[in-house]
């Protein structure tokens, strides 16, 4: 949803620590991350600067219009320029993590005393964090990868056990990979009225009931991490099924396979 963690921090004597900090998506309005999008590094040399306004060169230009997105050193709201002060900042520098097109995280540099830097020392600056990012990206992708890898062994196990058995799908909760497949707690399998259960679940009147309200939702795959949100009769059911992942097998019968969290 967009809040922020303060995953690694170099502090100096003076300063305060920040490390492990949670902060909400506010803290960074919309048009800020499209900015930070933009314009990879930000410089903010000393909050208790006085704006200057843009003049016209020539009358009748609209200076209003004028895009600075691209500036150096742009004025920034008088709301930021309060955030600075309470935490006792006077010169900032944020550096981009740009992950795929979408902003991974910031770099964020202060310091007590207004600080001037060179464009040499941004360029360079900036040049680190497209680094930076290109690592996180190679990092995730890797993960990506072997997590498709792992699934595919656990589906491949699973179609086995099936093949060396009588192949209905009650067999599915003898196996364990049926809960390995989607890191789940718990998960039922329903075919019409009948019902198998392995791990942490609700009971088999409850799973029925929810079995029920998927069916009518018509959704094939259907995943929430709020279930109480949709179905409030989950709103008693955290321990068991605070979030579920449901795949509906047929469209005509009600044969569902439902994992818990």
């Amino acid at each position: 949803q967009g809040h922020g963690e303060v995953l690694a921090e170099s502090v100096d004597e003076g300063y305060d620590s920040y490390a492990g900090h949670h902060f909400p998506a506010d803290d960074i309005p919309v048009q800020a991350r499209t900015l930070y999008l933009t314009n990879q590094i930000r410089v903010i040399p000393d909050a208790n600067y006085e704006p200057v306004p843009l003049l016209a060169a020539y009358p009748g230009v609209d200076v209003s219009a004028i895009d600075q997105s691209l500036a150096a050193v742009p004025s920034v709201s008088p709301e930021h320029v309060e955030y600075m002060h309470n935490m006792g900042t006077l010169a900032s520098m944020s550096v981009s993590l740009v992950v795929q097109g979408r902003l991974w995280g910031l770099i964020s540099c202060h310091d007590h005393e207004p600080r001037h830097l060179p464009v040499q020392t941004r360029v360079a600056c900036e040049h680190l964090g497209r680094l930076v990012a290109m690592q996180i990206a190679a990092g995730e992708t890797a993960r990506e990868a072997a997590t498709r890898l792992e699934l595919r062994h656990l589906t491949l196990h699973l179609v086995a056990a099936l093949a060396e058995s009588d192949a209905s799908l009650r067999e599915l909760v003898a196996q364990p990979e049926l809960l390995q497949l989607a890191r789940a707690d718990g998960a039922a399998v329903v075919l019409d009225d009948a019902c198998w259960l392995v791990g942490d679940t609700p009971d088999i009147d409850t799973v029925r009931a929810l079995a029920g309200w998927l069916a009518g939702s018509g959704e094939t795959l259907y995943a929430n991490d709020r279930l109480a949100d949709a179905w409030p009769a989950a709103a008693q059911l955290q321990s068991t099924a605070a979030g579920i992942l449901a795949l509906a097998i047929s469209g005509v019968h009600r044969h569902q396979i439902i994992w818990f969290r």
